[in-house]
């Protein structure tokens, strides 16, 4: 069996090391409000489509801040707190240059 080209690997790590050291990363403060709570490790690019456990992907956000980030996907994604999925080659665009 081939493995589709856009499909994300699933990384063997240990999520409970990726939390941790994406909790020590920020300080245990949120990286949304930037507030010292007790923060929880939301998946940028959300498991569902694909993404991983690695602390690469995770951001350390408060109670309140990842209930906003779910509840208004689309700021969300504007700051950069959420991704749909890995960009497919067919998604670029370019122009060639006039000059």
């Amino acid at each position: 069996m081939t493995q589709s080209f856009f499909k994300v690997p699933k990384e063997k790590c240990d999520p409970q090391t990726e939390r941790d050291w994406c909790h020590a990363r920020c300080g245990h403060v949120c990286e949304r409000c930037g507030m010292r709570r007790s923060v929880h490790a939301h998946h940028v690019l959300l498991r569902k489509h694909g993404g991983s456990d690695l602390a690469a992907n995770l951001k350390a956000l408060c109670d309140e801040c990842h209930r906003e980030v779910h509840a208004a996907p689309g700021d969300a994604y504007r700051e950069g707190f959420l991704r749909r999925r890995f960009p497919k080659p067919g998604d670029f665009h370019y122009e060639e240059s006039t000059e």
